[in-house]
């Protein structure tokens, strides 16, 4: 599919002589009908400046930006105020009239490129407005609006001359977390509605799981390529509500696909974190749980067992903790474990592996009994250490489908694995804000 904005090698320069400033350098990047892409970056690294050229409300100096069949460089006034028509914008301001209802501004829009039918203008209006579920608030002014609904008029007004492009410039920054996460829900099932092309510029780090790709944006260049993320992490942010994706393919790789795969989606979760500033934000404790969750998963898989747990370490409260413990197919139970304590808190305590059975009233029977929910013979715990030789978690499994124990060969794999696995928990470690553990 043919992009509907193609940026080409775009530069973009302020000033005159000894104060020219370069803000935008060789920018190149390709937004499809449909899709949702976000930039973020450090403040003046040029997102805003990118916006105003797709927009054509700037004229482009180098490069070029074709948007919806138009080459922009070079393009006459005319030709600008074309292609604004088909241009949907929303702003961290809404900048609606104080004067007119939420109605009025919204008809405002429809003004601009003629005179529309009275009648008609007004039923669009209105149909705008309900469709961001403001029908009941039609004839009110702003000032009677909360932020989030004035917000959503901004929107309504975008969208009311039904543009094939939106341009949202940190659309949700004065809005607390529930009106803007309703802001960004809405421009997100409008557009899917709508099949227009979103291009969103956000410092807000709540709002990244909306997005097909990210941009970033530092010192004016593109630092994560204009493909943005590689594809794993892409497909969670685009949808971390459906956790099974990543789970699905892990599952029908081979262990040592499946390495590379979980090697390559926690590095780039550790990117994004670093890029975005997300070290103690939601969406990455989301990130890092579903790579927990999805390691528990496939250990289960690959030893046939009945419990499998994947717990992170805590240095400072010496304990283990775990987002997706003891999965067994359903959703997993976060808890912690104390050092020292079972199988798996041996095996962080005394940094060996523990391969026990639960015959003759093994200490630990209790412990996993009544905080795994099964009935426990077999317990393989193994230490995972970092790059740096500290201890990052504990792999353990409980109970093999078959029965009995496990084997000298169950040990050495385990073992294997988790040496593999070392990076990625050390990852995970880092990225999970402390708070939640």
């Amino acid at each position: 599919m043919d992009g509907i904005v193609t940026v080409q090698g775009v530069s973009h320069e302020f000033g005159e002589g000894p104060t020219r400033h370069r803000v935008l350098t060789d920018v190149s990047a390709e937004i499809k009908p449909g899709e949702i892409v976000i930039v973020t970056g450090p403040s003046g690294s040029g997102k805003t400046t990118l916006l105003t050229l797709v927009g054509g409300l700037r004229s482009l100096q180098h490069g070029s930006i074709v948007a919806l069949g138009r080459e922009l460089r070079g393009a006459s006034y005319e030709q600008l105020v074309a292609l604004r028509e088909q241009v949907g914008f929303i702003f961290q301001s809404h900048n609606l009239l104080q004067a007119l209802t939420a109605r009025q501004n919204v008809e405002m829009a429809l003004h601009v490129s003629g005179r529309p039918d009275r009648e008609e203008s007004r039923r669009r209006a209105g149909e705008m407005l309900a469709a961001v579920g403001l029908d009941s608030h039609a004839e009110s002014y702003p000032r009677e609006l909360s932020g989030g609904q004035r917000q959503r008029v901004a929107v309504a007004r975008a969208l009311v001359r039904n543009p094939r492009i939106i341009l949202a410039d940190e659309p949700t920054a004065a809005l607390d977390k529930q009106a803007g996460r309703e802001v960004v829900d809405l421009l997100h099932s409008l557009a899917e509605q709508r099949a227009c092309a979103i291009l969103l510029v956000t410092h807000d780090n709540r709002i990244v799981d909306i997005a097909d790709r990210i941009l970033t944006l530092e010192d004016g260049r593109l630092t994560a390529g204009s493909g943005g993320l590689a594809t794993h992490t892409q497909q969670v942010l685009n949808a971390l509500q459906r956790r099974s994706e990543l789970q699905r393919e892990a599952a029908a790789l081979e262990t040592g696909q499946f390495l590379q795969l979980i090697d390559g989606f926690s590095a780039e979760c550790e990117q994004l974190g670093r890029t975005l500033d997300m070290a103690r934000n939601e969406t990455m404790t989301l990130l890092v749980d579903h790579t927990i969750e999805t390691i528990a998963r496939k250990l289960r898989q690959i030893f046939r067992v009945e419990r499998t747990g994947v717990y992170l370490s805590d240095a400072d409260r010496r304990s283990l903790w775990s987002p997706s413990a003891f999965h067994n197919g359903a959703d997993g139970v976060r808890f912690v474990v104390a050092r020292g304590a079972g199988p798996a808190g041996r095996a962080a305590e005394e940094g060996r592996t523990v391969n026990a059975r639960a015959a003759g009233g093994a200490p630990w029977y209790d412990d996993v009994a009544a905080l795994r929910g099964c009935r426990p013979e077999a317990a393989l715990a193994v230490p995972v250490f970092g790059g740096a030789g500290q201890l990052a978690g504990v792999t353990e499994l409980i109970n093999p489908a078959a029965g009995g124990g496990f084997t000298p060969s169950d040990q050495r794999e385990l073992e294997r694995l988790s040496g593999a696995l070392g990076v990625v928990l050390e990852r995970c470690r880092a990225l999970r804000p402390e708070d939640d553990r």
